[in-house]
């Protein structure tokens, strides 16, 4: 298959959003009412009690909400969890200050396809997020909380977008971003100087640092493979089938144990960092989930409800308070587990729209936030 073809099927499946966004709509209610979940076409839904029940919380006011509103990115306020901000696909930035009971629309803020946002660990007046805007590929930075923001980073030309963007949790005036082209850049003083870090042969899906290793980092390409690199982006090493020769699946059929040999997955949709352990990662993939507790040298597939392998997982996170808590989403069923996998809770999801994200609250257990994008 030539690039060109493949990047014409990129941009015109993975870019678009695969469907059309919309503005805000109206509803009837006052700003504190719940639209029924059959309603979204995206948005956010909540729980506060680790998954038992979720509600929808996509208002703005009396009139408005963000129920169409295809979400991309979210990320919370390390210091006051009770501010969170969303990335959309046409509507920019959205600002909650109550725990996402109302949202409201970040006028200040232009670009949009806004795949990346974070806030710095050390300041949560500085914000990151990147965009499109006069169809350029940017990372722009707020000092102020959103009030205003400026370019901080801007690509040559008007086919690359910046998918990825990933904050060191250790020192988060280092800062990675991936590309559509493949490329990931590396920023050391918080947007003022950049550096060309690799070019893997692939649109940069996700990227995310170590927890407790800055010089660690985990890429995985757009509907593809996964890379490590623990030397600060120097080399990266791809995983592949030869780091699954010891990895088996077991099955019993009658009575009896088979045990049968697996190959990497051909497609990885999104990976999550174990925030308690240190060189743990999982990966969604076309073939159920995947762990690896060796930076990505070995890996050994997750005990799911097996039926759930056959939807691509593109939504997954692992709770900040217990390794073993494990949320995803898996065609229209939303899965939790508590003991490491060995049991799931399994709850339909009526809603209108594809799981985008899981984004767990790192300051009150039991909350959990799940985005869509049509």
């Amino acid at each position: 298959m030539s690039k060109k073809f493949f990047f014409l099927v990129f941009f015109a499946l993975f870019l678009s959003g695969c469907g059309s966004a919309s503005n805000t709509v109206s509803t009837n209610g006052s700003p504190t009412a719940v639209m029924p979940m059959s309603n979204l076409r995206g948005g956010i839904i909540k729980t506060v009690d680790s998954g038992k029940m979720y509600e929808s919380a996509v208002v703005i006011d009396a009139k408005k909400n963000i129920a169409s509103v295809q979400v991309l990115s979210m990320v919370s306020d390390p210091k006051e969890n009770k501010t969170l901000y969303i990335g959309s696909l046409d509507n920019g930035v959205f600002v909650s200050h109550d725990a996402a009971k109302t949202w409201e629309h970040v006028d200040s803020f232009k670009a949009i396809k806004v795949y990346g946002i974070a806030v710095s660990s050390a300041d949560s007046n500085v914000l990151y997020a990147t965009g499109v805007l006069n169809k350029r590929g940017k990372v722009f930075k707020s000092i102020d909380g959103g009030k205003s923001w400026s370019d901080i980073y801007s690509e040559p030309g008007n086919d690359t977008v910046i998918i990825s963007l990933a904050l060191d949790r250790r020192n988060s005036a280092n800062m990675y971003i991936g590309t559509s082209s493949g490329v990931i850049v590396k920023t050391e003083d918080g947007g003022v100087r950049w550096r060309n870090i690799q070019k893997l042969d692939g649109p940069i899906g996700k990227l995310a640092v170590d927890p407790f290793d800055s010089g660690t980092l985990y890429v995985s390409l757009f509907e593809g493979k996964f890379f490590a690199s623990r030397d600060g982006g120097k080399t990266f090493t791809q995983a592949d089938s030869n780091f699954f020769e010891n990895s088996f699946s077991q099955k019993s059929s009658d009575g009896e144990v088979t045990v049968e040999k697996r190959g990497f997955p051909e497609k990885i949709y999104t990976i999550a960092v174990d925030p308690h352990l240190p060189g743990v990662v999982y990966a969604g993939t076309n073939d159920g989930i995947y762990r690896t507790v060796s930076y990505g040298k070995e890996w050994s597939r997750l005990n799911i409800i097996e039926s759930s392998a056959k939807f691509p997982i593109k939504a997954m996170s692992i709770s900040p308070f217990n390794s073993g808590e494990i949320t995803y989403v898996s065609g229209s069923a939303l899965y939790t587990t508590t003991d490491g996998g060995e049991k799931w809770e399994v709850q339909q999801l009526s809603v209108n729209a594809v799981a985008s994200l899981i984004w767990y609250d790192a300051q009150t257990a039991g909350i959990v936030y799940v985005g869509f994008r049509q």
